[in-house]
């Protein structure tokens, strides 16, 4: 019997992450290619409402006029639902800033898709993707946007 090559954790931990990259990727292509206007709240429930890129239901609501700012975006399992779907919350100041409260939630549906496993750079290159802007465009946008609320 012969024995298995040492484990390397390393290397499978990079393995790992390279496929998740590219299945975001694969996932926001696809996203960019059904919906290539990402610009408005109608295209964007447009695209969380198709199974093919958004895992899981998911619905949208921004914060009430009596609360204080905290975030400008989070996402959330919803806990009244019988299956599992998920609330993206949106700062009330993005309510009338369309492109801006588009430019954030798509930060956040990776979270949906994958899990805590889905960090910053698969966000920023999900949401860039289907936003067709680069990578670093997209980041420093919504830092900015993020910034505003602090």
């Amino acid at each position: 019997m012969n024995t298995p090559p040492e484990y390397d954790k390393k290397k499978n931990s990079q393995r790992l992450r390279d496929g998740l990259r590219g299945h975001v990727e694969m996932v926001a292509g696809r996203g960019r290619a059904k919906y290539p206007s990402m610009e408005k709240l109608d295209e964007l429930m447009q695209l969380i409402g198709d199974p093919e890129i958004v895992r899981f239901p998911t619905t949208i609501v921004f914060t009430g006029d009596d609360s204080t700012p905290d975030e400008a975006v989070k996402v959330e399992r919803d806990h009244d639902a019988l299956d599992e779907s998920y609330i993206i919350t949106l700062d009330k100041n993005f309510r009338e800033r369309e492109a801006d409260a588009v430019m954030l939630a798509l930060y956040v549906i990776v979270n949906i898709n994958y899990g805590k496993i889905a960090k910053k750079e698969e966000a920023e290159d999900f949401a860039s993707i289907l936003l067709g802007i680069p990578r670093e465009d997209y980041s420093r946008k919504v830092e900015a946007l993020k910034n505003e609320l602090q």
